[in-house]
């Protein structure tokens, strides 16, 4: 079990010299928010979107409320394509 109240956020820091700057903000900023009673549950959702923003980009889902993932917009559009050319090809 972790002692929060001894515990040093920065020492996990010591073994990962290739973390990104953001990353070590958001584990701080996770940290904080994890110890701070009531947990602030709208703070906690904004803090998520903004590191997956950061993380990637545009091609963020929770940032920009995208519900459809890139597999489901492929198999979308060969439904799409499929159904009128199966209609031609199978006899009814």
């Amino acid at each position: 079990m972790i002692n929060y109240n001894a515990f040093n956020v920065e020492d996990l820091f010591v073994q990962s010299n290739t973390t990104r700057g953001y990353t070590r903000d958001f584990v701080r900023d996770w940290f904080k928010l994890l110890q701070a009673e009531p947990l602030d549950i709208a703070k906690k959702s904004e803090l998520i979107k903004n590191q997956e923003y950061r993380a990637k980009g545009k091609k963020a889902r929770l940032k920009f409320n995208k519900k459809e993932t890139s597999t489901m917009s492929l198999f979308c559009i060969a439904l799409k394509f499929n159904i009128p050319t199966s209609n031609k090809l199978l006899p009814r």
